[in-house]
């Protein structure tokens, strides 16, 4: 068994790797998971197989299908393709479980903590998205994480603390009006950035946040108390 100070799937896309690279100047031993290294998480077999051989007191799950701005227009809202929507759920979801529950399965105690999105609590905003729809799979897949994670820290305390992060949007290359239509509605008049990140992942993992769990972590800059 080979044990590392954390563990962070989801570790090569945009959040994933500004969370490394914090994780890394803290001389942490990483074991750094993701699709583009050749770790498909819907491969059941795989999932079983590391976790029986890789430990962590720590897990940061940062991977998921993410839904970029779908050119459908809002009237063909109803035209995204129901494989397609498997494909949210079979990586957002069923993927998430297996990490989750092989994680557990090899260890006597441990955090977990979860990436969610805001749109798994408040539907997007026409006015930003214009007339261009979203698959609505993507928030239904992350409400199912919100509740994955009630149910784990429910059923695997005191040994274990699940949390939830629910974050709003992050500045990503995206255009010039779509950050201003975004930016109109957060009170803190931003998108946000990486490192916001950072402090609440550290105080989770390291700090004594022992009596936290099963909670859901909201980092949008105010956007869900609009």
């Amino acid at each position: 068994m080979t044990e590392f100070d954390l563990i962070l799937t989801g570790s090569e896309g945009f959040l994933g790797q500004n969370v490394k690279e914090h994780l890394l100047k803290q001389n942490l031993k990483l074991a750094c998971l993701d699709l583009k290294l050749g770790h498909d998480f819907r491969d059941e077999d795989f999932v079983k197989n590391w976790f029986k051989n890789n430990s962590a007191p720590v897990i940061v799950n940062a991977f998921g299908l993410n839904d970029k701005i779908s050119n459908l227009s809002l009237e063909s809202n109803f035209d995204f393709e129901l494989k397609q929507m498997k494909e949210f759920f079979e990586i957002n979801v069923m993927a998430l479980y297996s990490i989750c529950r092989e994680y557990i399965r090899n260890r006597k105690t441990g955090r977990i903590i979860n990436f969610s999105s805001i749109y798994s609590k408040v539907s997007p905003r026409r006015d930003i998205y214009l007339n261009y729809a979203k698959n609505p799979a993507y928030g239904m897949s992350k409400a199912a994480v919100n509740q994955l994670g009630r149910h784990l820290s429910v059923y695997f305390a005191p040994e274990f603390t699940v949390n939830t992060l629910i974050l709003g949007g992050f500045l990503e290359n995206q255009d010039d009006g779509f950050v201003r239509r975004y930016e109109k509605n957060v009170p803190l008049n931003r998108m946000g950035s990486p490192k916001d990140l950072f402090s609440i992942i550290d105080f989770l993992a390291f700090a004594k946040s022992d009596y936290l769990t099963g909670s859901e972590i909201t980092i949008d800059g105010g956007w869900t108390a609009l």
